[in-house]
């Protein structure tokens, strides 16, 4: 048999078996029905991760200037430690205000 033949042979069985696929019903494995409400419910979850991550992080940061024993190199690390956990806080608390002002530039309603 020919490569062709071989070819549209499994072409064809590809293009039927799409119609009885495409019959089956697949549900919504979320609980949710807009994009819309998938985001808000990413957005709070992250937010209560973040919300007890962040002061685990300045902890961590806090350690960092503590240990350093005058090392600058390590209080300067401790230091952005925890300014980067604050700036992400400060992003995750935001991040509802963050969406609506990109729906609004982009005109979603």
């Amino acid at each position: 048999m020919s490569k062709i033949k071989i070819f549209f042979t499994i072409f064809s069985l590809l293009f039927l078996i799409s119609f009885w696929i495409y019959a089956v019903e697949i549900k919504n494995p979320l609980q949710y029905s807009t994009l819309d409400d998938l985001i808000k419910a990413l957005i709070g979850f992250l937010k209560t991760l973040a919300l007890a991550l962040v002061p685990v992080v300045i902890i961590i940061g806090g350690y960092y200037i503590m240990t350093a024993g005058g090392n600058p190199d390590k209080v300067k690390t401790g230091k952005n430690i925890i300014i980067y956990a604050l700036i992400a806080l400060v992003i995750i608390l935001l991040a509802k205000d963050l969406v609506d002002v990109i729906k609004g530039i982009i005109g979603v309603k």
